[in-house]
């Protein structure tokens, strides 16, 4: 796909994104004044050797679509935005918008960021810490699901994507360039699938009983403009689970299967602050990548908790090849903060570790799932 398409399909998902979110302006101005609507913001500030001092922003916006309806759930907007002394940034929206009597459901993400990224190689034997190779680029994303409910609890509508990558800069010596990747010289995926939803949680932020079930798939193909042809699946499934009025037990499981012709930068990737905590994301990639992971949330005093979890994972390069032989694994503790009562909504601390002295540090809004 020819380089200068790019940036016109940045204005068209972010004017989707907009369109979805600030569409609901004047709504939400009516719903602050009967008090239906809350506003939590959150600092971010910190240093590392290839962004040097790092400041910006979290703000959580919750609210009801229709303020008389108390017994749909709570829609939320989640904005972040980060600016980097070396003149990087990153601005990122997520919300999940739950219409009157939960008869629809939208969910939107958009990111678009200028941002250093790392590539350790594919599959599970990747280079040392030392020999990763930054990469420099600048990318955007836009997903949309509309769910409509088709029984009780059940959600099924189309699924829409677009990635761009673009201005991806290598260094002289790249693993990337030598291994000829699919779309190392930038490219756009555009797809379109379905997304299902069997959701019985009693809360979307801060889940106590109940369970989901979310089957997502994308299909990118030329006739949505894509750069190249393959398929995308995702599977989400969690349960909570009471055990006595202060503690909840929490299982999750997250897989994402790819097949066809798979950018190097749209693989299935390992770790985030969702799952498989203390791996820095993207770190193992590859077509398929499996996750699973429990969770121990435990109200202490007042408004604080705390959390433990462990989980282990791997990827593979199709799911025939994927073996419990090499999997990684991961466990940490966190502290809680509820911030909201009526919502249960917390702020989180989380400090994980894998193995091979992987580590991360994680500072949200809501948990993790």
């Amino acid at each position: 796909m020819s380089r200068n398409l790019n940036p016109r399909l940045g204005l068209i998902a972010l004017f989707l994104c907009l369109c979805s979110t600030i569409s609901f302006a004047e709504k939400k101005k009516e719903q602050k004044k009967e008090k239906n609507h809350s506003i939590l913001p959150l600092p971010v500030i910190y240093y590392s050797p290839e962004t040097k001092l790092a400041f910006g922003g979290l703000v959580f916006n919750l609210f009801h679509m229709e303020p008389e309806d108390t017994l749909t759930q709570t829609s939320y907007v989640r904005s972040a935005f980060i600016y980097t002394l070396n003149n990087q940034y990153l601005f990122e929206v997520d919300n999940a918008l739950f219409f009157r009597d939960d008869r629809m459901r939208m969910k939107n993400y958009f990111i678009l960021r200028s941002y250093p990224d790392f590539f350790y190689g594919i599959g599970q034997d990747i280079v040392a810490e030392d020999d990763k190779e930054q990469i420099a680029f600048f990318d955007l994303k836009y997903r949309a699901s509309f769910l409509f409910r088709i029984a009780e609890n059940m959600y099924l509508g189309p699924r829409y994507q677009l990635y761009s990558a673009m201005d991806i800069d290598l260094p002289e010596e790249s693993m990337i360039r030598d291994m000829e990747l699919t779309g190392y010289g930038g490219y756009t995926s555009s797809g379109l699938g379905l997304a299902f939803q069997w959701d019985t949680r009693d809360n979307v932020l801060n889940a106590t009983s109940g369970h989901l079930i979310e089957l997502e798939t994308e299909h990118n193909m030329g006739l949505l403009r894509s750069s190249f042809r393959y398929d995308w699946m995702g599977l989400d499934m969690r349960y909570f689970h009471r055990l006595h009025p202060s503690g909840v037990l929490a299982l999750h499981y997250r897989g994402e299967f790819t097949t066809g012709e798979v950018p190097f930068e749209s693989l299935a990737k390992m770790g985030s602050s969702e799952i498989m905590r203390g791996y820095f994301k993207g770190k193992y990639r590859d077509k398929v990548t499996m996750a699973t992971q429990v969770e121990y949330r435990q109200h202490i005093w007042w408004r604080i908790g705390m959390v433990a979890f462990a989980g282990v994972g791997d990827v593979s390069s199709s799911l025939g090849e994927f073996t419990i032989n090499h999997l990684k694994w991961s466990y940490g503790a966190g502290l809680r903060f509820r911030v909201k009562d009526d919502e249960n909504l917390n702020i989180r601390l989380d400090y994980g570790l894998g193995n091979d002295g992987n580590s991360g540090f994680y500072i949200e809004i809501a948990e993790a799932f």
